[in-house]
């Protein structure tokens, strides 16, 4: 009995609550609402015609996109010297590691863009110089 008495309690707050809300509301002008709301009265307008139902998300600030190829060294891998290079500053990087270690953190140290440095470690893996474990973002390389 004493959980019908808390969701009676529980609605009426929700309804005094509405009501307060509603009393507000009209109160209110669109040009209010679009202060309040920092919105423009043409968004509120929209809104309540049901054109755009995402209203907030449009302005909501957008974060940066991580650049994740600032800082790194360029790599050339065009020629046979420039990837030689490569191969060999990956190789440098394994070394200097005891566990696996991702593409990403690899990068890091030799330097390249994503696809250079996935092409390279693949080259790298066919000749037998350098190992695996795991499948996709979770591919960790070490030396054999």
């Amino acid at each position: 009995m004493c959980c019908l008495d808390n969701l009676d309690t529980v609605v009426f707050s929700d309804m005094k609550m509405l009501d307060a809300l509603e009393m507000l509301a009209r109160e209110m002008t669109v040009a209010d609402l679009a202060d309040r709301g920092q919105r423009s009265v043409g968004e509120i307008v929209e809104f309540a015609l049901g054109g755009n139902r995402n209203v907030r998300s449009s302005r909501r600030p957008q974060r940066p996109r991580p650049i994740r190829d600032e800082g790194l060294a360029k790599v050339d891998t065009r020629t046979a010297a420039g990837r030689a290079s490569y191969e060999r500053a990956l190789l440098a990087a394994l070394a200097d590691t005891s566990d696996p270690v991702g593409a990403t953190k690899l990068r890091l140290s030799a330097g390249g863009t994503p696809s250079q440095a996935r092409a390279t470690l693949n080259r790298l893996i066919e000749a037998g110089r350098v190992s695996y474990v795991g499948k996709g973002r979770w591919t960790r390389y070490f030396l054999p």
